[in-house]
């Protein structure tokens, strides 16, 4: 947080009114928002038929 203000008051040549607020603490995640190996195969799999379909309706 300090240090953002700190290159904010850098940026614009030590005259700023800008002033920094956190909303809340950051946390870190408990589990790993990426890869989702089944979504990705289900999507995969619909777009392939779909591709498919389309190529073979041509």
């Amino acid at each position: 947080m300090q240090a953002t203000a700190d290159r904010a008051v850098e940026i614009e040549g030590g005259k700023t009114e800008l002033e920094l607020v956190p909303l809340e603490t950051a946390t870190l995640p408990t589990s790993p928002s990426e890869p989702l190996p089944a979504r990705s195969l289900a999507l995969g799999g619909l777009a392939g038929l779909a591709l498919g379909f389309g190529v073979g309706n041509c």
